[in-house]
């Protein structure tokens, strides 16, 4: 009986005592990776200098309709814009066709930066979605 009774203490102690001796090591190991952190939001959000207006205006002159493409639709692409508000990792979430796609892209690059956005009034890196559109007129 004494040995069951030490088998037991013994066993608690290892299943009780051990993890937590585990755990408060990996908290002491610093994070050596420092990857920036991406936002879906912010206290502001970043922002088209001279807002969605001039947004709108920048893309429809300089877009160029794809000779092989004869319909309409639009194509969503995400960039981020970096705290300095450069834009940077351009993604064609969902396409249209790839000439439609091709362009989107090449529009974007086109773009100056942008007012970034901010949390807690300093800068961070934020996502955008963006959909472009392509209709004849």
């Amino acid at each position: 009986m004494k040995t069951l009774i030490s088998y037991l203490i013994c066993l608690f102690s290892i299943l009780f005592l051990i993890p937590k001796a585990a755990s408060s090591q990996v908290n002491n190991i610093k994070d050596t990776t420092s990857k920036p952190i991406l936002y879906l939001m912010a206290d502001e959000l970043p922002t088209f200098k001279g807002g969605n207006n001039k947004l709108q205006e920048f893309i429809n002159k300089n877009i160029k309709w794809p000779n092989e493409f004869d319909g309409s639709g639009i194509v969503i692409v995400s960039f981020i814009v970096k705290n300095d508000g450069s834009i940077y990792n351009i993604r064609i979430e969902k396409g249209l066709q790839t000439e439609c796609d091709a362009e989107a892209i090449r529009v974007i690059k086109l773009m100056p930066n942008w007012k970034p956005g901010k949390l807690c009034h300093k800068p961070v890196d934020v996502i955008i979605y963006l959909p472009i559109k392509f209709i004849l007129h």
